[in-house]
C-alpha cells in the first residue's frame, strides 16, 4: 500500500508552532514528538483504506512533553511548544532548505516577528477609515464634494445593477 503525504499548514508565535494536517475523518492517528522532529501517521477508512504519514526534521528544538495534538473531523491540529530557552521566531520550519510540496504557510494564523514589535507611532500612522478627519481634505475638494452631494438624486431614484 502506498503511503501518501497530507497537506500541512504551519504558523508560529513566540512560544509555539502550529501545524494543521489537512485530513478529513482521520482514524488511528499516531503523533510522535522528538527533541527536533515530529512524526504523524493516520489512516482514512472510507471505501478504500488510505494511509498518510510524514516526518519533519525541525530547524529548532521543541519541548516534547509540552507538545499536544487534537483530532477533529476536518484536520489534525498539532501545537509544538518551542524550547523555553529559544522563545523567538523561526526563520524556517524544517532543518533543510528543500521546498516540500505538501508543506504550506498558514497565512490565516501566521505572524512574523515584526508583527509583535509595533510601536505606538506606527499604530497612529496606520489609522483606519474611522480616523479620517474632514480637516485633512483641501477646501476646494470639500466644496466640490458638498456641491455634488446637494445635486445628487434622492436615494429612491438611484440605479442599481445586480450581476
Amino acid at each position: 500500500m502506498v503511503v501518501l503525504h497530507p497537506h500541512i499548514y504551519w504558523s508560529q508565535t513566540n512560544s509555539s508552532v502550529s501545524l494543521r494536517v489537512d485530513l478529513h475523518s482521520a482514524e488511528n492517528v499516531i503523533v510522535e514528538y522528538d527533541k527536533q522532529s515530529v512524526s504523524v501517521f493516520a489512516s482514512i477508512d472510507h471505501d478504500t483504506k488510505k494511509e498518510y504519514a510524514f516526518s519533519l526534521e525541525l530547524a529548532e528544538e521543541i519541548d516534547s512533553p509540552s507538545c499536544k495534538h487534537r483530532v477533529t473531523p476536518r484536520c489534525i491540529d498539532i501545537t509544538l511548544a518551542k524550547h523555553s530557552d529559544k522563545n523567538e521566531f523561526w526563520s524556517r520550519l524544517t532543518a533543510s532548505a528543500e521546498k516540500l510540496p505538501w508543506l504550506h504557510v498558514d497565512f490565516d494564523k501566521f505572524r512574523s516577528g515584526d508583527d509583535d514589535t509595533s510601536t505606538d507611532d506606527e499604530d497612529e500612522r496606520e489609522g483606519g477609515i474611522n480616523d479620517f478627519k474632514s480637516h485633512d481634505i483641501p477646501d476646494n475638494v470639500m466644496d466640490r464634494f458638498k456641491t455634488k452631494r446637494r445635486n445628487a438624486p434622492p436615494a429612491e431614484f438611484a440605479k442599481m445593477y445586480l450581476f
